[in-house]
This record gives C-alpha cells, structure tokens and sequence, in this order.
C-alpha cells in the first residue's frame, strides 16, 4: 500500500477506537532507519499542513508531533510491542548472550521499560536532589591535591553493597560491567525508537528477544542533562588509571548521522545516572 493511502487512512479512522480493546500503536517508519511507536489512545486526529516541505501533523494533547512527509517511509497500525510477559517487573530478557547473562525489562526504580527509574552516583544506592562532589558520600575533599579524593570501592563493585541494583532488588541481579555492555553491542540489533512517548534504543537478540533502553539523560548538580538524547547508564567497573579514584565506566549511547554511537566512557562518579541490571 503507498504510504498516501496510509495517511488517508489515518486521517479517516479515529485512531482513539482502536485502543478500546487492545492496545494498539501507530508505528511511522522513517528514511534514516529509525521508527516511532505512537499510542494510538494519545492521538486525537492526524492531519497534513501543506507547506513546505508538506508536513505531518500528529495531534496528541501533551505534545504534538511534526514530521516532513519526505522523512517518513511508511505508517501502519499494530499492536504496540511488548518486551515483558506481564506487568510485574523486572523481567530476565534472554538475549542468547554467550556470557548467558540476561537482562532486565527495565531501568532500576522503575516501574515499567519505558519508565526512566532512579538517579545514582556510582557506588551510592539512594536517589538525592543534587548531584555533586559536594554530596557524594564516597569522596572527601583532600587540602593536599585541594581537590576531592574517592574511596576505593573495588574494580568491580558488581554484587557489592555499592551495587545498587543488587541491593534493590537482590539476587541474581547485578549492575553490568563494561565488558557486559561491549558484549549487549557486539551481539544485538541497536534501533532507536520512541516507545509509548519515550525516546530511546532497542536492543534485539539473535533469538529475537529485545530490551528497551530509554533516553533518559543524566544529573549533574540539580540539572538534568540530554534527557530525550542520551541513554547513559553505569556500569560496575571502576576507572583504574586516576589517583585520585575520581571516575568510572559509563554506557553511553545517542544518536551520530542517523546511526546509534554506543560506547564505554569514564566520568566522575557523583554524576547522578540510570543502572540497568543483568542477572544470570
């Protein structure tokens, strides 16, 4: 079906009805290899604004979406995807890994994989409204270097006490390494999407089992940064290469020339960051 047919489609069906039964989702296929899964029951109405370029005009209350018609390859209407078996999270997603470990269905401290979940300094395991070496428990500011001297909390605080995720939500769950993360990149699928009004990532196994990583950004201070941008969790394992213990591992993915640009990165550790747990 041409994707003018599908607009008209769109346009002429009441997108709210189709959610009265199941829940379905308006998927719009882009040019650049990225897609957007639209809750139908959020859309009241989809029109064209006629100008140039000719554009879609998708009326949601909260937040409107306009996207040029040259950028979209095609829409249909389906089912919105689910990546958990029910609603009581967290899920164990098997993701044929080689290591075997499996991931969670979502962020820890949240409630669902769309759900951003909790804030955390590396090695802290309680959110807090400022992100800074001032409240970092885990640092004490040293007159000698007159900067702020860490505690060394180990390699790898992965099943630790400073391990967030493992005091959470307990055994088997653990924070990842960095070697976990290349191992998630090197053998899973990577598309960015937005998934029930949350922009992100999904990660998809070769069995064909997915995760969704939200863009959930990062704290510094009291500010939250490249939310909506930057998917950047923490990783378990511990910067090696400063005196000063200040830094450790990051995952961080976003967007580089339409493609997802995921890497491991070392940054101060009162930065206040999401933790996706893996267990085996």
């Amino acid at each position: 079906m041409h994707k003018l047919q599908l607009f008209l489609i769109c346009m002429l069906f009441p997108l709210s009805m189709l959610a009265q039964h199941t829940e379905q989702s308006l998927i719009i296929y882009r040019n650049n290899d990225t897609k957007l899964y639209l809750p139908c029951e959020k859309i009241d109405s989809i029109t064209f604004l006629h100008n140039e370029p000719t554009t879609l005009w998708v009326h949601m209350p909260q937040d409107p979406l306009f996207i040029p018609v040259a950028d979209i390859d095609s829409m249909i209407v389906l089912p919105l995807p689910s990546f958990c078996p029910d609603t009581h999270h967290p899920h164990a997603i098997d993701l044929a890994l080689p290591s075997g470990n499996k991931w969670a269905c979502c962020n820890v401290g949240s409630s669902a994989p769309e759900d951003d979940g909790g804030y955390y300094a590396w090695g802290e395991v309680e959110e807090k409204t400022n992100y800074s070496w001032d409240t970092y428990t885990l640092a004490h500011y040293d007159y000698t270097y007159d900067d702020y001297v860490c505690d060394y909390a180990g390699i790898n605080i992965s099943g630790t006490p400073n391990d967030v995720a493992y005091v959470k939500w307990g055994k088997p769950w653990r924070m990842p390494s960095e070697g976990a993360y290349h191992e998630l990149m090197n053998n899973c699928s990577c598309q960015q999407i937005e998934y029930r009004g949350t922009k992100g990532w999904i990660f998809t196994g070769s069995n064909g089992n997915s995760v969704f990583m939200p863009a959930a950004g990062s704290y510094i201070d009291t500010s939250i940064t490249l939310k909506g941008i930057s998917t950047q969790n923490w990783t378990s394992t511990f910067y090696l290469d400063d005196y000063l213990n200040q830094h450790a591992y990051f995952f961080s993915i976003s967007t580089f020339n339409d493609a997802p640009l995921y890497n491991a990165v070392m940054n101060d550790r009162y930065n206040g960051r999401t933790v996706r747990a893996i267990a085996k």
